[in-house]
């Protein structure tokens, strides 16, 4: 199946995906108490909400001796003889994650370049030094955009040196939010000095953003962490960091549910048309469902109402089924939304069949 599209008059064949979260968006609900876990740690239950913590929180649910009279800043010896964890500073790493990596659930621990380099799929992120440093990722797994965050709150390592302590926190959007079809991983890289230890015990804890309350209004500026208002869409979001707020009456989503035969070897060509929107683009998401013997023999580009052609998928390495949601790179945000969509499927090589199970566009436009 195509990934999960929220819930919309305009659009009854999507499927429902509404979060089941609170409407307090300052609310954090601790998980239940710290399991040890060795690296790497899935998450055990789906998380449903939470609102952003920023940088590494001092103490954030971090187990504390009540009893002990010393100053919880103070990491002498006498501190660590008393059993209180010593706090790590850490830094938030920038990095991208390649299609399909991330998507489970949980924290990994890092520890050398090559390791690192391996889950980001060959190239490790720059910003880790690991003659003295180690790499910790947390990630939420791929969740409806905007409006999911992941973050690290707080690490510390035990007084003993056998574990290292990890708060995280997701903060999810609320149920008077809107969010694409799209869905994007959540996720965290943080740097911090290496511990001599790759035993991990994790807290969580979770909230979520009441877009009715808090949300920004219409034509005001929008991010992944200030969503918009109830009935508004933050567009821009797939294409950079910030964006504006639209009305839903300017965003939909347009499918062909046709099942049809690729042409061996030749080029199969399938149109739908888009209406009532308004009248230039500000995100557009391409939907494909395919199935074939070999999908790296094939190249998928999208055709806009303005005649231009932009590239979706060129004979990657891909199994089969291969189901796409992509924001194809080259639509210039001034090209006609309303009217026909065109979707060319290429063979390039001769001998092996396929069919094409569906396809669709998702539009968020705006008045030129």
């Amino acid at each position: 199946m195509l990934p999960r599209m929220i819930a919309s008059k305009r659009l009854p064949f999507f499927l429902v995906a509404l979060l089941a979260v609170g409407c307090d968006g300052s609310s954090d609900t601790p998980d239940a108490a710290r399991s040890d876990a060795a690296t790497p740690i899935d998450a055990a239950t789906p998380i449903d909400a939470g609102a952003p913590v920023d940088g590494a929180s001092p103490d954030a649910g971090l187990p504390t001796d009540a009893g002990d009279p010393t100053d919880a800043g103070d990491t002498d010896a006498a501190s660590l003889d008393a059993g209180v964890p010593t706090d790590l500073s850490f830094r938030v790493v920038d990095a991208t994650l390649p299609e399909g990596v991330g998507t489970a659930r949980g924290i990994e621990l890092f520890t050398s370049e090559a390791a690192l380099a391996a889950y980001f799929g060959g190239v490790a992120p720059a910003g880790v030094d690991f003659t003295r440093e180690h790499a910790l990722l947390y990630t939420e797994g791929a969740r409806p955009f905007p409006g999911h965050l992941a973050s690290v709150t707080a690490l510390a390592l035990t007084a003993d040196g056998a574990r290292l302590l990890v708060d995280t926190h997701h903060r999810a959007p609320g149920a008077s939010c809107e969010v694409l079809g799209l869905e994007r991983v959540a996720f965290q890289l943080v740097a911090f000095e290496a511990t001599p230890t790759e035993a991990m015990e994790r807290a969580h804890t979770t909230s979520s953003f009441d877009c009715a309350a808090s949300g920004a209004s219409e034509n005001t500026a929008c991010t992944a962490t200030m969503l918009c208002g109830a009935d508004l869409i933050c567009g821009n979001l797939t294409r950079g960091a910030s964006g504006l707020c639209y009305s839903t009456a300017l965003w939909d989503a347009f499918f062909d549910p046709t099942e049809g035969a690729l042409v061996d070897d030749d080029v199969t060509t399938r149109t739908l048309t888009a209406t009532g929107l308004a009248s230039v683009d500000v995100d557009v998401i391409a939907y494909v469902e395919l199935t074939h013997a070999d999908p790296s023999e094939l190249r998928v580009t999208l055709t806009n109402p303005s005649g231009n052609e932009v590239l979706v998928f060129d004979r990657e390495p891909a199994a089969s089924p291969l189901v796409l949601a992509r924001v194809p790179v080259g639509f210039s945000g001034d090209e006609d939304v309303n009217g026909t969509w065109t979707l060319r499927i290429t063979d390039h090589a001769p001998g092996n069949t396929g069919t094409l199970t569906r396809w669709g566009v998702e539009v968020v436009s705006r008045w030129d």
